[in-house]
């Protein structure tokens, strides 16, 4: 019986495990453009008399074998999906922190990338370094922890199922209109401006007044570019703790070193007057329809 089993063009089903690396080498996952783990409800049922975080257990094993094999110069991304959104901290970027067995049990603590992401969405042109709080304002603990405000998530290479959807299917119920939004939305033409030369250092809401009086344009977010830097490999980290150093930089800021890796992020309504725009940003805009 062969292992492997044709559904459609292109399209074919493994028997294996996707936590075997023997299993991942066989089906060559270091040459996709793109992998996608989730469980797809399998397994769920052995689960429900555990904890809540057990759910996820092998997606996060399988998503951390994937991404510990892929080289750095990969440009293969890896995208998650999770069922208990409370498990992110166990999914950190790759190349952006590393992890000792015994950190990892603490790892919900783990503070310093998120800072230095904030930072960079705050000072876009100035290295940050990660592992104390960021200058010009204290974060808010209540929303430190939350999933939507990781890395990981911001460079749409995280869902979490169970609250996103499973929260506009209940609100449909209270506000029907909600589902005429999102169909609206959905065909609505999305296009990317490249920020002009001439924009550059003027604020967010200057901007989105501009698009939307004079090209009839609705702009809903900033596609921008951050280089998360390592002062020390990775591969490096022992039982000892976490040794390397990271910090964040963003677009339009010199030359990068080479143990920089470069993220993309979507930056959704950000702050009109706070959010200095920077080279290379690029916006998001819901395009009107031709017969408004």
């Amino acid at each position: 019986m062969s292992s492997r089993s044709c559904i459609g063009p292109q399209v074919y089903f493994v028997l294996g495990s996707p936590t075997s690396l023997i299993d991942l080498q066989r089906i060559n996952f270091g040459g996709a453009a793109a992998i996608f783990i989730t469980h797809c409800g399998a397994g769920r049922g052995e689960y429900s008399a555990l904890e809540d975080w057990t759910v996820d257990y092998e997606v996060v094993c399988c998503t951390r074998l994937v991404e510990s094999q892929l080289p750095k110069s990969s440009t293969t991304i890896v995208i998650t999906d999770i069922v208990n959104d409370s498990n992110h901290p166990y999914l950190p970027l790759p190349g952006s922190t590393g992890f000792s067995k015994a950190e990892l049990m603490t790892i919900p603590q783990k503070t310093d990338l998120l800072e230095g992401f904030k930072a960079a969405l705050k000072n876009p042109r100035g290295a940050i370094k990660m592992g104390g709080n960021a200058e010009g304002g204290s974060s808010d603990k209540s929303v430190q922890g939350e999933y939507f405000v990781q890395p990981r998530f911001a460079a749409g290479r995280l869902f979490a199922g169970s609250a996103t959807f499973t929260s506009l299917a209940a609100n449909t119920f209270y506000n029907p209109s909600l589902i005429d939004l999102v169909g609206a939305m959905i065909a609505t033409q999305i296009i990317m401006i490249h920020l002009p030369h001439s924009w550059e250092g003027k604020t967010y809401f200057e901007l989105f007044d501009h698009l939307l009086w004079n090209e009839s344009l609705l702009a809903i977010g900033i596609y921008r570019h951050a280089d998360m830097k390592l002062a020390g490999d990775v591969g490096d980290t022992g039982a000892g703790g976490r040794k390397s150093k990271v910090s964040s930089q963003s677009s339009g800021s010199g030359k990068k070193s080479k143990a920089t890796k470069r993220l993309g992020f979507v930056y959704t309504a950000p702050p009109g007057k706070e959010t200095v725009l920077v080279p290379e940003d690029q916006i998001i805009c819901f395009q009107a329809r031709q017969d408004l």
